[in-house]
């Protein structure tokens, strides 16, 4: 009514919608009002909906007409009834009307928009097209759309694309994380990185966080239980084990199936993944969080003591149904260490620097010793020597042998050598041989 076609707008609505028409008094003069009042005194809920059907149709004689309806997932009951009432028309009308929903808030509720969805679905009245996530280069289309002469940071784009997984809602909240603690900035048109990458740590925005905390919440308490102990970290990052996780909550896999089948269809927070194959031979259904955001979120619900709990109970599982413990001894060194269980923790951290010395990695299984023998401090002192000594004396040997091979056949006092990952050990190498050529 505004546009320059607003005019014609009102005389349509004036013989064909008078119900419409009185609801904007602005638009009316005194005595027109009190004439449409008095027409319409009386009238119904049914024939609102008729008369703005023929006003559009009339409107849509003369040229192709869309109307959209943005945000669908808060619509109100009167608004459901106009597009069901619009849909159902058959009259020959140029007209079209296009809705935008998340998915997640409809199937997450009992808002009237699901119920409307699926009953136009089911009558062939309207079709649905499922948005697939943004790709790396359409965020950088994004990024450029308001200056489409030049083009942002590479490292920009990837660092959303990353962070958001294509998800558009999370990758503009993301951008505007970024610029809120000044880490990137909008100059001249374009945008530019005021840090280097590697300073950048995204973490949760506060905007996403309150979000996703907000659907959460609305979830019933079986279904936060569920979530709380598949956040907890796996082998295969975001994806769980339905038999592991079951067994530590103490509910059968069948029972955490069906939750999970549910956090998938009407939630949209998981989603099926590749089943896995325990050690007994059966096999177990897997899932997976359908963005890392949401994982993150879950875990950071979890109380403090619940957490140690429910991950030495995953660790503990996974000791009695993993096939290749040594496959995963760092990842179960991580749960048990989470779960305060520091005799375990160090058990599996001298297992994978073992692996890692077979895999001919030596700074690796120095490093995962280091971080052994910083747990041994939290032993009980008569439990610490030994394992102190073992892990020394495993240190030794990989020191000794990385000098051997660094230095070929150069003499190294103790004094002036230092353990890997304290130095630069490619400069090192490269001074000693420059002292020996020297020498």
């Amino acid at each position: 009514m505004r546009s320059s076609e607003g005019a014609s707008v009102v005389r349509t609505l004036a013989s064909q919608a008078p119900t419409w028409l009185v609801q904007f008094p602005a638009l009316l003069k005194r005595e027109h009002r009190e004439m449409l009042q008095g027409e319409i005194r009386g009238a119904t809920r049914e024939r609102m909906l008729r008369e703005i059907g023929d006003a559009l149709e009339v409107m849509a004689s003369a040229s192709p007409l869309l109307l959209v309806f943005e945000d669908l997932q808060w619509v109100d009951p009167s608004t459901v009834d106009l597009i069901s009432a619009l849909a159902r028309r058959r009259g020959p009308a140029k007209l079209m009307m296009l809705g935008t929903y998340r998915l997640a808030d409809v199937e997450s509720s009992s808002r009237p928009s699901k119920a409307l969805t699926q009953e136009l679905l089911v009558h062939q009245l309207c079709g649905e097209i499922a948005l697939e996530p943004l790709t790396e280069a359409e965020i950088t289309e994004y990024l450029t759309s308001d200056a489409s002469e030049t083009r942002p940071p590479e490292a920009l784009a990837a660092l959303l694309y990353r962070h958001s997984e294509g998800n558009p809602l999370f990758m503009v909240a993301a951008l505007e994380h970024l610029v809120a603690r000044g880490l990137i900035c909008r100059e001249h048109g374009y945008w530019q990185l005021r840090v280097s990458l590697e300073e950048i740590d995204l973490g949760v925005p506060e905007s996403l966080l309150r979000m996703i905390e907000a659907q959460i919440e609305r979830l019933s308490t079986e279904e936060q239980q569920v979530l709380e102990v598949a956040s907890l970290e796996s082998v295969s990052g975001s994806r769980f084990t339905v038999a592991a996780r079951a067994a530590v909550i103490d509910l059968e896999p069948e029972a955490f199936e069906d939750v999970c089948e549910t956090l998938s269809r009407r939630h949209s927070i998981v989603r099926p993944a590749e089943s896995e194959k325990l050690s007994d031979g059966t096999v177990s259904a897997c899932y997976e969080f359908v963005h890392v955001l949401y994982r993150e979120v879950c875990y950071r619900r979890i109380a403090p003591g619940r957490k140690v709990k429910l991950h030495r109970g995953i660790g503990q599982w996974a000791e009695a149904h993993l096939e290749r413990v040594d496959e995963a001894a760092a990842w179960l060194a991580g749960h048990f260490e989470q779960g305060g269980d520091w005799l375990r923790a160090i058990k599996y951290l001298k297992l994978a620097a073992d692996t890692a010395g077979r895999r001919f990695a030596p700074q690796q299984a120095a490093e995962i010793l280091e971080h052994a023998l910083s747990l041994v401090k939290k032993l009980r002192v008569a439990d610490r020597t030994a394992h102190e000594t073992m892990i020394l004396e495993k240190l030794a040997a990989i020191y000794l042998a990385w000098v051997s091979k660094a230095t070929d056949r150069i003499v190294v006092s103790p004094s002036s050598w230092s353990p890997p990952g304290s130095v630069d050990l490619h400069a090192r190498q490269d001074r000693l041989k420059t002292e020996e050529d020297g020498h």
